[in-house]
């Protein structure tokens, strides 16, 4: 993989984390797509599989750690920021 197609692993996510917050107004909800992307791409232009391992590990981890705001989404009860 190139150094580029590394970088573009980081740059489309974060991108997408920005567009999909000033669309939902939620955090958690932008975080966990992009966080997923992220490891997606990790596995389409990385050809080490410890370090598309260690991704998707990382975006396992964080959608476990946001069970609790997976929950108030699907109730409708997640807050939204209010700064945008």
């Amino acid at each position: 993989s190139t150094p580029w197609a590394v970088l573009w692993t980081f740059v489309f996510p974060l991108g997408l984390f920005f567009t999909i917050l000033k669309i939902t107004k939620f955090v958690s909800l932008s975080s966990m797509i992009s966080v997923s992307v992220a490891a997606i791409l990790m596995f389409i232009v990385q050809d080490r599989m410890v370090v598309s391992g260690f991704a998707a590990a990382i975006a396992i981890l964080v959608i476990y750690r946001h069970r609790a705001n997976i929950k108030r989404l699907l109730a409708g009860k997640e807050s939204k920021v209010k700064w945008l």
